[in-house]
């Protein structure tokens, strides 16, 4: 009864005003639209929260963070736990980690709507060894792509080498805008390792592999950040343990049959998309 009802509160709550919201968007700002979905996502968060108590959600600002220019996280971040966490076992080894990347259109920051969604996957896993850890990536129209991906490649590696994590013990996961960001982290990870292993393909080949149509080296050429994240003087992670995906932006064209079939069931309308891919990428890919 408690999942139904927070069920029909996020429908009724949130789905629907955000899609008329949505379906205008073209004549909107994106930047005043973001306090419309805090707004919207505060009246959810104040029910659902009273549903969940056994969690608890930690918002860390860049200053209290220790990094390097490899693993600087510069919106910040969030750890959702449970209660229990610090009751748990001490050893490093035995927490769990799931590294989500939020939702948004590139666009817009994780909103009360998320924390939802956070709250409810650690309290229904029951384990007080699992943290979410909630990337706060730089957003468009202020920052372009490749500047969210840079982001989530640091907050990796931010894990791996400040906290000392596992990568065996990290789940990527990403909703929407977020799933396309954690198939793209993933790629890049190959990237990287397969120009650690031969550095001769940033010179003698106009593409990494036969997926890659030579984008990444024009993006490599364009962006010097992300030509050092993907260098060979910085060693190359492993993959995490697995990755989870839910309903997952993959086509930025929008021409994929998902999106015609199920455009009264997406929060996101056919129409918002041409202009949050038109902000998200600002010509640098065609």
């Amino acid at each position: 009864k408690q999942r139904y009802l927070m069920k029909s509160i996020r429908v009724g709550l949130i789905k629907k005003p955000l899609q008329v919201i949505l379906k205008s968007l073209s004549n909107i700002n994106p930047k005043n639209t973001r306090t419309i979905f805090d707004n919207i996502g505060n009246i959810s968060n104040f029910v659902t929260n009273s549903l969940i108590n056994n969690v608890h959600i930690d918002n860390v600002s860049p200053k209290n963070i220790d990094s390097t220019p490899e693993t600087i996280l510069q919106p910040g971040c969030r750890w959702i736990r449970r209660k229990d966490f610090w009751k748990a076992e001490s050893d490093p080894d035995s927490e769990k980690i799931i590294y989500y990347l939020h939702g948004g259109g590139f666009t817009f920051p994780d909103t009360p709507l998320h924390e939802s969604l956070y709250s409810n996957i650690v309290d229904m896993m029951k384990d007080p060894n699992l943290s979410i850890f909630n990337l706060k990536y730089r957003l468009s129209p202020e920052h372009n792509f490749p500047s969210q991906l840079i982001d989530a490649m640091r907050g990796y590696r931010y894990l791996i080498e400040v906290l000392r994590v596992k990568p065996e013990n990290i789940i990527f996961a990403g909703d929407s805008a977020g799933g396309n960001l954690t198939v793209s982290l993933l790629l890049a990870l190959k990237y990287h390792r397969r120009i650690h292993e031969n550095p001769d393909l940033l010179k003698d080949t106009n593409k990494i592999d036969n997926n890659d149509n030579g984008i990444l080296l024009k993006l490599l050429n364009k962006n010097n950040d992300l030509k050092h994240m993907l260098s060979t003087d910085i060693e190359p992670l492993p993959n995490p343990k697995a990755c989870y995906l839910i309903s997952p932006w993959l086509d930025l064209k929008l021409n994929g049959d998902s999106m015609l079939v199920n455009s009264d069931k997406d929060i996101l309308p056919i129409s918002a998309g041409p202009k949050l891919v038109s902000i998200y990428l600002n010509g640098i890919v065609e």
